[in-house]
């Protein structure tokens, strides 16, 4: 331990690790934009943990570390210099825009943070510091948001100010808004977050930035709030030699070889001396963070599930094909009810399969398999080595088990058939998890960890997977995937004691899939077409006699995602009037 000391010590001058000063700037705020850049949905987050008077107390009164370079140690002077009128080297200081009663900032070991109510206006930043050299305008060609950015939005009444506070020892910056919870965020996270157009394709969506030219202590040289709603940081000019810094950083866990990172003279030279960028402080807002628990992208929140079982209305999931086809209200509709019950049925469809390919085209791109390449037809003449080529029963499943992504979306149009047709079977698999979730969470949880694998043998093709039967939302815990097929199931590659839990918990899972009050059963004629999420919805058959014709498809559910948000956000940005669902 006593050897860590000399690097310890190195790398806390390296760091050029300074005493905490906290500045603050609080302004009137105006009504301000919710929109996140190029995408119109809010997500909704949890909110942030305050920092407690006295953490920030002791925070401080630390002593003052020495500073490997004086002019780091300028920098931070002069940021806050630059937001407040009055500061202090080791002490917290605030600043306040002019307001009908002023108070005089004092200065104290403890940070404090002040604000006041002004009427929003350009002249606001001048009552804090003449010494800003940030945009004077939020409509810079340089510093401008994307014009999505703009007023309006979900968030409801505007807060009655916006304070923003700067502490210089751990790099972070915090924004608070309306009298909520301070929301930290780390100084390279808003340098790297830019959305200017110098660092922001806004046509792409895509960052221009470099974010390996950053260095990892990067503090701003000024702050300043511009009516209310936006906050513009002034960057300074980035010293190509302070990327070395990265070397010897004191990450906790983690230690640098340095003499693995290029010279400091091989570093490129910055694009940009000094930036300047300006945030919506709403477009902010979206990321608040309670410092404990990972935000939830949007991928895993924005579709609004809804648990179904044997009381399924089919008449309530399906659209007629015509309005499908010709109507932008008809296909969100259809697209809609596959997003929250994963499961949707279209009416009137012509018994051909040229139509039912026109129609899955609707959903997204169709995927090619080892069935065949977009459509295929599925009759009992075993011409493929697969029992669903046959006339027996097949229990509830998912299809693709063996591959290592599972197609998204299953498309199923009987367009003929001679004899007596059996009943088809779904499942709500997210149902059925839930229910396991809450009875038996020990067996969810072996479900869950347990990789099972899964093969598709035939004399020319050999496919094999191996994954969970019930994947859960990494993030909430929620049911995320069903990948479920016993037909498939290759042998179980575990421990003898892990084996006998794992059964077990398999018959837990297959009394919950074949219980009556889970199973939603129809007759498939010609005229309706069936698409169901694969990775929620199972199915299965009874047996049938004669012959049936049925063509099917598989969609790619990021795909089908993908035009769903698209059609959903179109249509939510239309007036209340015009909506088409």
């Amino acid at each position: 331990m006593a050897g860590l000391a000399p690097l310890a010590a190195a790398a806390a001058a390296a760091a050029g690790r300074r005493a905490p000063t906290r500045v603050a700037a609080a302004v009137a705020a105006a009504p301000f934009s919710t929109l996140l850049s190029g995408h119109a949905a809010h997500r909704k987050a949890p909110s942030p943990t305050e920092e407690s008077p006295e953490s920030a107390a002791a925070e401080s009164s630390k002593p003052p570390r020495a500073s490997a370079k004086a002019s780091r140690a300028s920098k931070a002077t002069k940021a806050a210099e630059d937001v407040s009128a009055s500061s202090s080297e080791s002490t917290a200081t605030s600043a306040t825009a002019d307001a009908p009663s002023p108070k005089k900032a004092t200065r104290t070991r403890k940070a404090k943070e002040t604000s006041a109510a002004t009427e929003p206006s350009a002249e606001a930043p001048k009552a804090r510091s003449s010494a800003s050299t940030a945009s004077k305008t939020s409509g810079d060609a340089s510093t401008s948001l994307p014009s999505n950015g703009e007023n309006g939005g979900k968030h409801g009444k505007a807060p009655t100010f916006v304070n923003v506070s700067v502490d210089t020892h751990n790099n972070m910056i915090s924004i608070q808004a309306g009298g909520s919870e301070q929301v930290l965020f780390s100084t390279l996270w808003l340098r790297d977050h830019c959305r200017c157009s110098d660092c922001y394709n806004s046509q792409t969506n895509q960052r221009s930035l470099d974010t390996y030219k950053l260095p990892p202590s990067l503090l701003p040289e000024s702050i300043r709030v511009v009516d209310g709603a936006k906050v513009v940081i002034q960057w300074p000019a980035i010293d190509p030699a302070r990327l070395s810094e990265w070397a010897v950083i004191d990450n906790p866990g983690s230690l640098v070889d340095s003499s693995r990172r290029p010279a400091v003279s091989s570093y490129p030279a910055p694009e940009h001396a000094a930036h300047t960028s300006t945030y919506d402080v709403n477009w902010l807002l979206q990321f608040r963070h309670n410092n404990s628990v990972e935000l939830t992208p949007p991928a895993f929140q924005e579709f609004p599930i809804q648990h179904w079982g044997s009381d399924l209305v089919q008449e309530s999931v399906t659209v007629p094909f015509k309005e499908i086809m010709e109507t932008e209200a008809g296909l969100f509709k259809w697209m809609d009810n596959l997003a929250k019950f994963g499961i949707s049925f279209a009416s009137g469809v012509p018994p051909t399969e040229a139509a039912s390919e026109a129609l899955c085209l609707k959903l997204g791109v169709l995927r090619n398999t080892n069935y065949s390449s977009g459509m295929w037809t599925l009759q009992p003449n075993m011409s493929k080595e697969d029992t669903a080529y046959s006339h027996a029963a097949l229990k509830a499943h998912t299809d693709n088990t063996y591959y290592t992504d599972p197609c998204g979306l299953q498309v199923l149009h009987c367009i003929g058939f001679d004899g007596q047709l059996g009943h088809n079977i779904f499942v709500d698999g997210f149902n059925a998890a839930s229910q396991l979730m809450l009875t038996h969470p020990g067996h969810l949880a072996v479900l869950s960890k347990t990789r099972v694998p899964f093969q598709w043998v035939d004399k020319n093709e050999q496919f094999y997977a191996a994954a969970p039967i019930i994947t859960l939302n990494p993030y909430t815990g929620e049911p995320f995937q069903i990948r479920q097929n016993n037909d498939d199931r290759a042998p179980l590659l575990v421990s003898p004691h892990a084996q006998r839990s794992f059964y077990y918990a398999l018959h837990a899972w297959y009394s919950l899939l074949r219980d009556p009050r889970h199973e939603f059963k129809t007759i498939l004629r010609p005229g309706t077409l069936v698409a169901f999420d694969n990775h929620r919805v199972l199915h299965g058959r009874e047996s049938f006699t004669g012959n049936r014709t049925v063509v099917g498809c598989y969609i790619g559910r990021d795909e089908f995602r993908s035009r769903y948000r698209s059609l959903r956000d179109a249509n939510a940005a239309k007036p209340s009037g015009a909506k088409q669902a």
